[in-house]
Order: C-alpha cells, then sequence, then structure tokens
C-alpha cells in the first residue's frame, strides 16, 4: 500500500519532465525555426527581412495568379510558336503563284527587273492578307451563319463556362444547318476566334459530351492552330476542288492535330469519357443526306477541319490515321 504514493509520484514526476522537455523541444525548434526563416522575432532579429513568417514568396503568388488566370501547363509555347511558322509558310506557298504570274507579267512587259521587284511585293503583300481572308473564306465554304442569342442556349452556356478554363475569349458562335452533329474552329488569331457547330449538335450530345466536344475545339483555339487549318484550306481549295482528294490538304493542316486537341481537351474538363461518348455518337450515327455539307468535293475541301472528319467515309478510312474518329475512341477509352 505504501508503494502506490512512490508510483504515483514516479509517475507524475515523469509526465512532468516529459512536459518540461516537450516544451523546452519546442522552444528550441521555435528557435530555430526563427533563425532559419531570417530571425523572424517581433524586431526582425539580425539580417531578418521583417517579413511574418507565413509571408509567401512573390515568385509562389505570381505563378498561382497566371494559373488562376486560365494557364494551360499542357499547351507548350513552342507548339504555339510552331503554328504560326506553319501558317506563315502555307501563306508563303499561297502567295507564290501570283507572284510568279506578275514577275513574269512585268518582265515580259518592262524588264527584268521591274518584273522581280513587283513579284516580291506581290509575294509579301498576299502571304501578310492572306490568313486574315482565310476565315471568311472557309465561312462561306462552310456555309455558316451566325448563331442567334436565343439559339442552342446549352452551348452558348457551355462555351461561357469553358473559356475560361482553357484561358481564351469567347468566340464568334456560327452554326451550320444540318441534322449530323459536329463541330470545328476558326480563326486568325485566339481572341478573334469562330466556333462552328451543325444545328444537330446539341440535340444529339448529353451535356458531358458537349462539354468534350467544346472543349476539343477550345483546345484548338489555345493551340493556335486554328489559322493554320484556315489558311490550308483557303490555299489549297483550288487544288482540292480539281483533284476531289485531301491528302494534301490533312498534311497541310497537320497530322495529328485532332488527336492532340483531344488530350488537351479532357486533361483541362477532367472527364475523358465525355469526348469519347461523343466521338462514338458521331461514329454511330447516319450517312449524310443529299445537299449536306459533309458529302461532295465541298466536303473534302473542309473535311480536315472538322472534330469529326470521317462522316460519310467510314468505311473508306481504313489507315489507321491518328485523327480518324476511330482511332481517337479507342486511345480516349483507355485513359
Amino acid at each position: 500500500m505504501a508503494a502506490a504514493p512512490n508510483a504515483s509520484k514516479s509517475v507524475g514526476g515523469g509526465a512532468g519532465r516529459a512536459q518540461t522537455n516537450g516544451r523546452s523541444n519546442r522552444s528550441r525548434n521555435t528557435r530555430a525555426n526563427g533563425r532559419s526563416n531570417g530571425g523572424g522575432g517581433g524586431r526582425g532579429g539580425r539580417g531578418g527581412s521583417g517579413r511574418r513568417p507565413d509571408a509567401r514568396p512573390r515568385e509562389v503568388v505570381t505563378q498561382r495568379s497566371v494559373v488562376a488566370q486560365g494557364a494551360d501547363p499542357l499547351v507548350d509555347q513552342r507548339e504555339v510558336r510552331a503554328n504560326r511558322r506553319r501558317a506563315r509558310q502555307i501563306s508563303a506557298i499561297g502567295a507564290l503563284g501570283p507572284a510568279l504570274v506578275v514577275g513574269l507579267v512585268l518582265g515580259l512587259a518592262v524588264s527584268s527587273v521591274a518584273g522581280a521587284i513587283g513579284g516580291i511585293v506581290v509575294l509579301v503583300l498576299v502571304a501578310l492578307i492572306l490568313p486574315r481572308l482565310a476565315t471568311p473564306f472557309a465561312v462561306r465554304l462552310l456555309r455558316a451563319r451566325p448563331l442567334r442569342e436565343d439559339e442552342l442556349p446549352r452551348l452558348q452556356n457551355l462555351v461561357d463556362g469553358l473559356c475560361p478554363t482553357f484561358g481564351v475569349r469567347r468566340p464568334t458562335l456560327m452554326a451550320v444547318d444540318d441534322e449530323l452533329p459536329n463541330a470545328c474552329s476558326l480563326g486568325y488569331k485566339p481572341d478573334r476566334g469562330v466556333l462552328v457547330v451543325t444545328t444537330g449538335l446539341e440535340a444529339a450530345l448529353d451535356l458531358s459530351e458537349m462539354e468534350g466536344v467544346i472543349g476539343h475545339e477550345l483546345a484548338h483555339f489555345k493551340r493556335g492552330d486554328t489559322v493554320v487549318s484556315s489558311v490550308a484550306v483557303t490555299v489549297l481549295a483550288p487544288l482540292t476542288w480539281l483533284t476531289g482528294g485531301d491528302r494534301v490538304l490533312h498534311r497541310f493542316v497537320g497530322r495529328g492535330r485532332e488527336f492532340r486537341a483531344d488530350r488537351v481537351a479532357v486533361t483541362a474538363v477532367r472527364y475523358p469519357p465525355g469526348l469519347c461518348d461523343a466521338l462514338g455518337r458521331f461514329q454511330a450515327g447516319p450517312a449524310p443526306r443529299a445537299g449536306s455539307v459533309f458529302i461532295g468535293r465541298r466536303w473534302s475541301m473542309s473535311r480536315w477541319l472538322w472534330i469529326d472528319p470521317a462522316v460519310g467515309r467510314r468505311e473508306a478510312d481504313t489507315m489507321g490515321d491518328l485523327d480518324l474518329t476511330s482511332v481517337r475512341i479507342d486511345a480516349l477509352a483507355e485513359l
């Protein structure tokens, strides 16, 4: 019975020493942390900055503010610059024909020097003007019209909500009167973009599928490749119209363009099944009817602008290209 007080005293003394040691350890840790943070006391200490211990470095705040403004780490600026260079190269190719004609005429009529100067001037002027004229040309090619304010409200709400996520300005919305669901994007600059959808898009898809499709098109604006596709369609329109083939157009637009936009879109919206299911609905849809924009040579001229470039050609496209709808569905299903 006499041992109990001693045991209690021993336990109490051990607890007291543990508490004392705990307080002393915390005190030492606090002083050590204060020294490591630059002497952070009330007076700042020697060599201290006078900044609160919980103040964040300026670089972190700046980085967070950039992310909050819609910066997308998936779209490297090298992609954007590469697309701009590609657009300039295609414009120069398109300007080469008029420059040669003017140079030849002036060379025969005046002199070789006048022909050379005239050809160079025309080359530069056409190359500069062509990207600005490409979007209006593509809009007419697609038979697109401005979307009314009360038309396709769910689409308009999604665009308004997703543009800040991708860090792009709201594009001009236009519609193509066709029952088949499809969408494409055009534009000389990302802040002057044009988003074109068919009138059958909203009725064919649910909300998550629509989100994936709109995200895909906004990814094109984010990457800056809309000017490439618009210029390519404009420059190659005569060749595509005469031959009915679109392989050269696909090469100019850029192989893997649609596949890459899929990846950017599903990462931004964080729901790959939405876009995957939307592409599945496109693939399972009916064949285009007579008078549709998805048949004939007009379709060949604009085919590689659309999110679903395989409309009316499901059986013919078996080469396993990354941009084909069936290949992209399989790739998205694995994410």
